[in-house]
C-alpha cells in the first residue's frame, strides 16, 4: 500500500480517488517502478590505455566511481567522492581511471575525469599530467583544454601552462596543445603570450602545421591591410604553409572587415582555384557582413556568385548551401530576406521538402499564415513537388498554434496528416496538447485530445516519449483545478500516473516527479505528502534533482518550517552542487554565511 499511504495518509480529501485503486498490481508489483540503465554505446577513440600492474587506491572508490557511471543522468556528480579522490596521489588516480577502461568506453568517461580534475589543486593537477604521459594523450589533452585553460582564462598565468605543454611525442599528438593555448591566449589579447608560446615551439624544435599558421596569421592579419594581406599571402606559400579552406576564409573576413571590396572577388577566386568549393561556412560569412552592409555592391554580389549562381543552377551541393543560408537568415530574424530567397530557390528549379519547409517556417514566423496554408496546400496536391512530411505539418500547426487559430482548424489538419498515413512524433504531439491545453476551458477537450494522441501512440519510438504526453496530463489537472477547483484534489492526477506505471509500464522520469512534487507541495499545500512520494520514487528508481528540492523547500518556507527547508538544501549538498538561482536564492535567505 506504499502509493496509497504515500498521496492519501494526510487528508481525508485523497479518499475518493485512491478507492478504486485497492487491486491495482502496482502496490504489490514494485519492479514497474524500478530503474533501468541502458549502457551507454561510443564511437571507438584513438587511446590505447592499457591497464598496468594495478596500485593500491582508496577503499570502495572504484565502486563508487562505476555507481557514477551507470547513472542515466551525468549533469551533476557527488561532490564527496571527488574530495575523496582528490587525496590520491596522481598515480593512484591515473590508474583509477585506467582501470575503468577496461568497461567503460572513453567518451563515457571523460565528463567524469574533468569533473574530477576541478577539485584538484593546481599541484596535482600537473602531476596527474605528466603521469599521463603519450599513453593517455587525449586525456591529458582534455585536462589542459578543460581545465587547465580555464584557469588561465580567469588568472592569465601562464607558467602552469608552459609546464603542462608535451615535451616529446608524435607532432600531430603535440601541436593541438600550442594551438589551443595559442588560440586562448589570442581571444584574451595577450599577444605577449601568443610570442612566448611560439618561441618555446621553436626552442623545442617543433614544426607548425597548418592551423597554426591560421592562428598566427589571425594575429599578423590584424595589422595589414587588403593589399599587404595579399603579398604576405603569396611569401607564406612561398616559405611552405600549405592552405586550407580555413586560412582562405580567415583571409575573405579579412577582406571584409577591411572593406577591401577590391580585394574580396580574388580571394574567393584564389580559393576555387586551390579547389575548395564554397561551403556552409563561407555563406554564413557572406551572409553575416550583408546583415551589417545590405546594400554594399561587392558583397551583394560576392554572395549571389556563391549562393545565386553556384546553389540555385546546378547541384544538391548548391541546394544544400542555400538552405544553409536561408536558415541563418532565420535564425536571426531577417525572415523576408529568407523568404525571398527561397522563393527565389524553387521558382528556378526543383528543390527538395527541406527547401519547402524552411519556406513554411519562414512564413509562420512572419505570421503570415495565409500563406503558409496555400503553400502546404499546394505540396499536399501537387504531385510535381514534394509532399508534405511530419516536419512540414509540426511547423505549420506550431505556426497556427502561435498565432491563435481555431483548434478545430488545428485538429483537422492533425488528423488530415494521420489520414494520410504519415507517422506522428512528440513534438507534434506535445505541440498539440499545449494548444488544447491553453485554449480549451473544457479539460473534456483536453482529455479528448489525449485520447486521440494515445490512439496513434504506436507510431512513438520510445516509451519516453509517452511518459512525457502523461506527464503533460498530471500537470494539466493540477493547475486546471488550483485555478478552478481550490477545494478539490485533482483525483485524476493520481488516475493518470497509475495508467501510465501499471498499465502502459511505463517507467516514471524525475520530470514526473517532480510535476507530482509541484502540485501536492506547492499548489496543494501539502508538504507531507510531497516528502512521501519523493521516499516512493527514490526507491523505485527516480531520485530528485535540483527542481525537486527547490519545491520543497520553497513549499517548506512558506509554511514556515525553515528547519526543514535547510534539511532539504544539506542533503542535496552533500552530492551535489546547486547551480540554479532559484535555490541558491533560498539557501542565501536561509543559511547566509
Amino acid at each position: 500500500m506504499a502509493l496509497r499511504s504515500c498521496l492519501c495518509s494526510t487528508t481525508k480529501r485523497y479518499a475518493p480517488c485512491i478507492q478504486h485503486l485497492n487491486s491495482s498490481s502496482l502496490l504489490v508489483r514494485p519492479f514497474l517502478f524500478r530503474a533501468t540503465h541502458t549502457a551507454s554505446v561510443s564511437k571507438p577513440t584513438p587511446i590505447c590505455l592499457t591497464t598496468p600492474e594495478r596500485l593500491p587506491i582508496v577503499s570502495g572508490l572504484e565502486r563508487e566511481l562505476e555507481a557514477i557511471l551507470r547513472q542515466s543522468s551525468k549533469k551533476h556528480y557527488p561532490k564527496a567522492f571527488y574530495n575523496r579522490l582528490s587525496h590520491c596521489t596522481p598515480q593512484q588516480i591515473v590508474h583509477l581511471f585506467d582501470g575503468m577502461m577496461a568497461h567503460h568506453p572513453y567518451d563515457h568517461l571523460s565528463p567524469v575525469m574533468v569533473e574530477a580534475a576541478r577539485h584538484w589543486n593546481l599541484e596535482r593537477l600537473l602531476a596527474v599530467m605528466r603521469q599521463c604521459g603519450e599513453r593517455f594523450q587525449q586525456w591529458r589533452y582534455d585536462l589542459f583544454c578543460s581545465v587547465l585553460l580555464a584557469r588561465y582564462t580567469r588568472t592569465h598565468d601562464l607558467a602552469p601552462i608552459l609546464e603542462a605543454l608535451p615535451l616529446k611525442g608524435k607532432s600531430t599528438d603535440v601541436m593541438p596543445f600550442y594551438n589551443a593555448i595559442l588560440v586562448k591566449s589570442q581571444k584574451l589579447k595577450r599577444h605577449d603570450h601568443v610570442h612566448q608560446v611560439i618561441r618555446i615551439m621553436k626552442e623545442r624544435q617543433w614544426t607548425p602545421d597548418t592551423a597554426t599558421y591560421n592562428i598566427l596569421i589571425r594575429e599578423q592579419l590584424s595589422t595589414l591591410s587588403g593589399s599587404k594581406a595579399m603579398i604576405w599571402f603569396d611569401q607564406l606559400i612561398e616559405q611552405g604553409m600549405v592552405p586550407n579552406r580555413a586560412t582562405y576564409h580567415i583571409f575573405i573576413r579579412h577582406a571584409i572587415g577591411q572593406e577591401d571590396w577590391q580585394g574580396l572577388p580574388v580571394w574567393l577566386t584564389r580559393m576555387e582555384q586551390a579547389a575548395f568549393q564554397p561551403n556552409a561556412i563561407l555563406v554564413r560569412i557572406l551572409l553575416k557582413a550583408l546583415v551589417e552592409q545590405p546594400q554594399e555592391p561587392a558583397l551583394v554580389a560576392a554572395f549571389e556568385r556563391i549562393v545565386g549562381q553556384k546553389m540555385i543552377d546546378n547541384d544538391d551541393d548548391g541546394e544544400k548551401l542555400l538552405n544553409t543560408a536561408a536558415a541563418a537568415l532565420l535564425d536571426s530574424n531577417h525572415l523576408e530576406t529568407a523568404i525571398e530567397l527561397l522563393h527565389m530557390a524553387i521558382s528556378r528549379k526543383s528543390n527538395s521538402i527541406y527547401t519547402y519547409n524552411l519556406l513554411l517556417r519562414g512564413l509562420c514566423h512572419q505570421g503570415n499564415t495565409k500563406r503558409a496554408l496555400q503553400l502546404w496546400r499546394r505540396m499536399d496536391q501537387d504531385d510535381s513537388i514534394p509532399p508534405p512530411d511530419i516536419v512540414t505539418y509540426t511547423t505549420l500547426i506550431h505556426g497556427l498554434v502561435r498565432h491563435h487559430h481555431s483548434l478545430e482548424q488545428i485538429v483537422e489538419l492533425y488528423q488530415h496528416m494521420l489520414r494520410q498515413g504519415i507517422s506522428t512524433n512528440n513534438v507534434l504531439q506535445s505541440t498539440l496538447l499545449q494548444a488544447m491545453m491553453k485554449s480549451a476551458q473544457n479539460p473534456k477537450a483536453v482529455f479528448n485530445m489525449f485520447q486521440l494522441v494515445l490512439s496513434h501512440q504506436h507510431h512513438l519510438n520510445e516509451s519516453l516519449d509517452l511518459i512525457q504526453v502523461y506527464n503533460m496530463m498530471i500537470d494539466y489537472y493540477f493547475l486546471h483545478y488550483h485555478k478552478s477547483h481550490r477545494d478539490r484534489f485533482p483525483q485524476e492526477t493520481l488516475q493518470f500516473l497509475m495508467e501510465a506505471v501499471d498499465q502502459k509500464k511505463l517507467k516514471p522520469t524525475v520530470a514526473t516527479l517532480n510535476i507530482m512534487v509541484r502540485g501536492l507541495a506547492i499548489l496543494n499545500k501539502d508538504v507531507r505528502s510531497a516528502e512521501e512520494t519523493v521516499e516512493l520514487f527514490k526507491t523505485r528508481g527516480v531520485d530528485v534533482n535540483e527542481r525537486t528540492v527547490f519545491y520543497l523547500t520553497k513549499a517548506a518556507c512558506r509554511q514556515g518550517d525553515r528547519d526543514k527547508a535547510r534539511q532539504w538544501i544539506s542533503t542535496f549538498e552533500e552530492h551535489h552542487v546547486i547551480r540554479g538561482k532559484g535555490l541558491l536564492y533560498l539557501k542565501q535567505q536561509l543559511m547566509p554565511s
